[in-house]
């Protein structure tokens, strides 16, 4: 588990700080690009400040939790690709 989780950290930061700006970039009008980034931005430190704050109280749920988590958020994920298809030919 710890192999794989260091072998695909690297791409959580790629994804974040390259795969994200080029998707807004393609749905947001150009006037409106800085802001839509500045969102993005804020909510990730956002998400990271109560990572950082809550994760020593969950981490004792988070083995029994995770599996089931995962799967749930892997079909809803899967999903939403299937119904908008027609929005990844774009990319």
């Amino acid at each position: 588990m710890f192999v794989v989780f260091t072998v695909f950290y690297p791409l959580a930061a790629i994804a974040n700080s390259v795969v994200y700006p080029v998707a807004i970039a393609n749905m947001v009008p150009s006037n409106r690009q800085t802001l839509a980034e500045s969102i993005n931005v804020s909510l990730a430190r956002g998400g990271s400040c109560i990572a950082l704050l809550t994760a020593p109280f969950l981490f004792a749920y988070m083995l029994e939790y995770s599996i089931f988590i995962t799967v749930v958020f892997s079909l809803c994920f899967l999903v939403v690709l299937v119904q908008r298809k027609d929005i990844m030919k774009s990319l």
